[in-house]
């Protein structure tokens, strides 16, 4: 995050000549410095925007601290009561949301399963949250793969390293999701079950993806 430097004053934000000026109306505008903010006040605080802003301050940290301040955060929030539910999808998919589009596969990972620990409460809300997130990184995926196609179409060579080096990290997402979403709704993964996720396809683990939520069963979903 970047501080703000600049003046926050009405009269800065509007483009007047200088003899307009005096009579541009003068107060002081709000403005909480997120980045100044006091971290532990804002995780203590029994306010879930507050969490929310705290997630978002320490975005930045080294991931075994960002792990520890989200799984701290997901264990609030999943003591939300249920008249509060709208509240609760709504921050934790922020949370999500800066996982997947701030941290590299390896580290969302470790990321989501320490969310997923600290969570009882809200399991099946937060699985269908992270299979959503999942299926728009991959469409975010394919977005950017036919821009970039139609920009550099002469370089094939290089266009078909990017592609594949994009299909990859698609497809790994996918797989952790299976794996994840199957550890957590049927338990442990026998090593027949993990061979079998390895050996799926993109096709089939977006399906995959789609099954977790309604299966009954490890065969519903692979």
């Amino acid at each position: 995050m970047r501080r703000w430097r600049g003046d926050i004053g009405l009269a800065a934000l509007m483009a007047l000549r200088d003899a307009l000026r005096p009579f541009v109306p003068a107060w002081e505008t709000l403005f909480f410095d997120l980045h100044r903010a006091d971290g532990a006040a804002l995780t203590e605080a029994e306010l879930p925007i507050g969490w929310a802003l705290r997630a978002l301050q320490s975005v930045n940290d080294p991931l075994p601290a960002w792990t520890q301040t989200l799984a701290e955060i997901a264990r609030k929030l999943d003591t939300l009561p249920k008249s509060r539910q709208v509240r609760w999808h709504r921050i934790m998919d922020h949370v999500v949301q800066m996982v997947l589009h701030m941290r590299e596969a390896p580290e969302r990972n470790e990321l989501f399963e320490a969310i997923d620990q600290a969570i009882e409460v809200h399991l099946q809300e937060i699985g269908e949250i992270k299979m959503t997130g999942a299926r728009e990184l991959l469409e975010r995926g394919r977005k950017e793969g036919r821009e970039e196609g139609r920009k550099e179409g002469r370089d094939e060579g290089r266009k078909e390293g990017r592609d594949e080096g994009r299909d990859e990290g698609r497809i790994h997402a996918l797989r952790e999701t299976v794996r994840r979403q199957i550890d957590q709704k049927f338990g442990a993964q026998s090593i027949d079950v993990a061979n079998r996720i390895d050996r799926l396809s993109e096709a089939q683990l977006v399906r995959a993806v789609d099954r977790i939520i309604t299966a009954t069963s490890i065969g519903d979903i692979i």
